[in-house]
């Protein structure tokens, strides 16, 4: 008998059928909800609009937002970086001032990891009630980040 099967022979049936639900997919969404605030905790905030590798000011990150840099106008997404890396460093003043739904971003983001762990991908694809959340909650979260960009164009 193969070493492979027989390993899999001796997991626990919940623990088999665990692994087996995760489709490719989630764990793009996993990686990315661990990824996020790793990456915060490994850079910092140079100034007011720089990010850099923490503890090594010099070595800046490219200033990543092709609206401003290109037609000088801020997206809605503007500060989202800083905001996380300040809400990860604990400076939630900062945080809120960079951009106010930084810590909603993060939320969501981290939140994928047990979503995707806890509900099955078939359930997701099967129940159209999922696909539905899954739609809302990013739908929503464009929604509220276009209405915070123009309420800090009008104030």
């Amino acid at each position: 008998m193969p070493l492979a099967s027989a390993k899999s022979s001796q997991l626990p049936a919940d623990t088999q059928s665990a692994v087996g639900r995760i489709h490719g997919g989630d764990w793009f969404w996993i990686a990315l909800a661990v990824a996020v605030p790793v990456a915060g905790w490994l850079l910092q905030v140079v100034g007011t609009e720089q990010v850099s590798v923490l503890g090594h000011s010099q070595l800046r990150l490219p200033a990543m937002c092709y609206s401003r840099s290109w037609f000088g106008i801020d997206c809605p997404a503007c500060g989202l970086t800083r905001s996380v890396i300040f809400f990860v460093h604990g400076q939630f003043a900062q945080s809120w001032a960079a951009h106010r739904l930084g810590w909603l971003v993060l939320l969501v983001i981290v939140a994928q990891v047990p979503y995707r762990l806890l509900v099955p991908w078939k359930q997701r694809v099967t129940q159209p009630r999922w696909s539905r959340y899954e739609a809302l909650v990013w739908a929503g979260l464009g929604i509220l980040l276009i209405l915070n960009r123009i309420w800090i164009a009008f104030a």
